[in-house]
């Protein structure tokens, strides 16, 4: 039986003979092991077909993807403990790979096999950085997690399911050591997913938290990934990576719902009808409050999009759409700061607005809004 702690061992070494070890290793692959939702088939683990869709070979792929990006975590972890800064690229990419592979998200192998490849190149360029600053990184203990990129889908499916939830086992020297280290590898999805839309908020309003408070979060992600892909195997330790992962994710959520506050205002409860009406509709989920705002900017056709809001800001256009008002024309956030000078302010949209003639003496009529909000 050619073992998971046999392949890892050898795909470790940069120099592996792919064919050989992938030849060896078909005779012997399981078509994948999911279990990272509540829905997985009979409550133990999606062994042929995710319940989801998710077919074999997408979580493979996914499972090769949180080794290698764990690959990526593991060496910015050791760019920061020796103060060699991390490209901005490793933060974009370690949130929207890891996002992807969360329950429902990304099921194109296409793409995840895209964001592999740029884990093999981000392993490298941090190894370059390491190397320049005089860390020669391939004599630390334990061994960073690189291997060759091979271009070739088949060949990273049957890579990527030794490196899954059963491989993960064999390695570990108890099941609760390895129930540890499944609940971090989980919690650390979630806060990525998290702080991912965070971050997003962030981009249209600098001022929703700071930089400091940001890197301080991709700081500890590093961490994390590097305590999760090189386990301690004793049972203390695993205890306080799982708690460092539960800190972690409340730090997120509060920066996340500070940055929610900051942009759009405090949420407030509100009634929603839940009988069914004719016609189409987009259900937007509290993740995508940045794409919901464009959208309510931009469509003229509010009475499908404003059911329920419960942020005061995006009550606003709930009360263009009673008017029946058509949004004309929007100067976001950051042109407002630089049209009038300012050098950072949150709480203002420039809207021009159309409102009908039952509400007005002429025929046509377009105001100017400048809404401040708070």
């Amino acid at each position: 039986m050619f073992s998971a702690r046999k392949l890892t061992s050898l795909i470790r070494t940069p120099t592996t003979n792919y064919v050989r070890v992938l030849s060896t290793a078909q005779q012997n692959v399981p078509k994948m092991f999911c279990y990272q939702c509540e829905q997985t088939h009979q409550g133990t683990g999606c062994t042929t077909k995710g319940v989801c869709g998710k077919d074999a070979k997408t979580s493979n792929l996914q499972d090769l993807l949180i080794h290698t990006a764990s690959g990526v975590g593991q060496l910015a972890a050791v760019c920061t403990k020796n103060r060699v800064s991390v490209p901005p690229t490793v933060n974009k990419f370690l949130l929207d790979s890891i996002f992807s592979t969360v329950t429902n998200v990304n099921f194109d192998s296409v793409r995840i096999q895209s964001y592999i490849k740029e884990a093999i190149e981000l392993q490298g360029q941090l190894t370059k950085l390491l190397d320049n600053s005089g860390m020669h990184i391939y004599e630390s203990n334990p061994r960073p997690v690189q291997f060759k990129y091979v271009d070739d889908l088949n060949a990273l499916d049957v890579l990527g399911s030794f490196h899954g939830v059963k491989a993960r086992k064999s390695l570990m020297k108890h099941d609760d050591l390895h129930g540890l280290q499944e609940i971090a590898l989980y919690g650390i999805k979630g806060a990525v997913a998290y702080f991912s839309h965070a971050e997003r908020i962030r981009s249209i309003n600098a001022s929703a938290y700071t930089q400091v408070e940001s890197i301080a979060v991709y700081k500890s992600l590093y961490d994390l990934l590097d305590r999760f892909i090189n386990p301690s195997h004793d049972l203390g330790d695993l205890v306080g990576l799982a708690m460092d992962v539960g800190k972690f994710n409340l730090e997120v959520m509060r920066l996340l719902d500070q940055a929610h506050s900051a942009s759009f205002g405090f949420a407030i409860p509100r009634e929603a009808t839940s009988t069914p009406k004719p016609g189409k509709a987009i259900l937007v989920s509290g993740h995508d409050m940045v794409d919901l705002l464009y959208v309510s900017i931009n469509t003229d056709r509010f009475r499908y999009w404003f059911q329920c809001y419960n942020y005061t800001f995006l009550l606003f256009f709930r009360f263009l759409n009673k008017l029946k008002a058509q949004v004309l024309m929007c100067i976001p956030m950051e042109k407002c700061c630089q049209l009038m000078d300012i050098r950072s302010l949150q709480h203002i949209l420039i809207l021009q607005v159309r409102l009908p003639v039952t509400y007005l003496c002429s025929n046509i009529f377009l105001i100017n809004i400048i809404l401040f909000y708070q």
